[in-house]
């Protein structure tokens, strides 16, 4: 939820993309929600990030981009 990574998420909320953000807290997944990310999960209670996330793109084939400041992953 710093700056970095909500410029990444709106740039690429604009290029039509699917936002899955992982976050350790409660407080920082209501901030990325309001900021439009698709889905956001909490990594300190999800023991398989990775797993989660692919668990919510296009036929479960996995995301196309990260970008990694912090811990957002962002897919198109």
């Amino acid at each position: 939820t710093g700056g970095i990574s909500i410029l990444a998420l709106q740039f690429a909320k604009t290029r039509s993309a699917t936002i899955i953000a992982t976050i350790p807290s409660f407080v920082k997944a209501k901030i990325l929600q309001k900021l439009s990310a698709d889905h956001v999960i909490n990594y300190k209670d999800t023991p398989n990030k990775v797993k989660k996330a692919v668990s919510f793109t296009f036929k479960k084939e996995g995301v196309r981009h990260v970008i990694k400041v912090g811990d957002l992953v962002i897919i198109k």
